[in-house]
């Protein structure tokens, strides 16, 4: 795409650089820059969340009054949670941004699309966690439902053989097969 002679004085340089790169069809995202520093912001977050957990859990007592109160400790928990959050994807977008190579020479325009790597850094590591979790919790459901389906299953079979269901599963226990 050529520029028109008229507005050839007025064309920037980032006009200039916008319209090449549009013509080569290349991307301005470096996706390789993006997973690493969605990476480095779950390690240091892993990191930051262990030191929290043994912090934490060292604060703690077995006896019933020594411990800290619960309202304390839930605040405390918030806020480093955030603190955690925000500092890790900030190393991890601010990594990214580093790691890409500077499309243009407008500076304005680098900050910007280090900006954007930053936010796709969260968005990439929010949508993998949030992945993770889910997929966690729904195992846990599925084996809670399980265990459930089992348990339901012998008590409805000791309910029909016999009166007592504690005699039913003494027999399964002990009898030979």
């Amino acid at each position: 795409m050529a520029i028109p002679a008229r507005s050839q004085s007025m064309a920037t340089a980032m006009d200039v650089e916008a319209m090449t790169a549009a013509q080569s069809g290349a991307t301005h995202l470096d996706w390789r820059a993006i997973i690493a520093g969605a990476m480095a912001a779950a390690a240091i977050s892993t990191l930051l969340l262990g030191f929290g957990s043994a912090a934490g859990l060292s604060a703690t007592s077995a006896r019933p009054f020594a411990a800290s109160p619960t309202l304390l400790v839930a605040v405390l928990i918030a806020i480093w949670m955030a603190i955690v959050h925000v500092g890790s994807f900030a190393v991890g977008g601010y990594l990214a941004g580093r790691l890409r190579a500077p499309a243009t020479a407008v500076k304005s325009e680098n900050e910007f699309r280090d900006g954007v790597h930053g936010f796709l850094v969260w968005a990439l590591g929010t949508l993998v966690g949030a992945y993770l979790i889910f997929a966690g919790l729904s195992s846990v459901a599925k084996s809670t439902l399980d265990a459930a389906g089992t348990a339901m299953t012998v008590a409805g079979r000791a309910s029909i053989g016999t009166a007592d269901p504690l005699a039913y599963a003494a027999d399964m226990l002990l009898r030979r097969p």
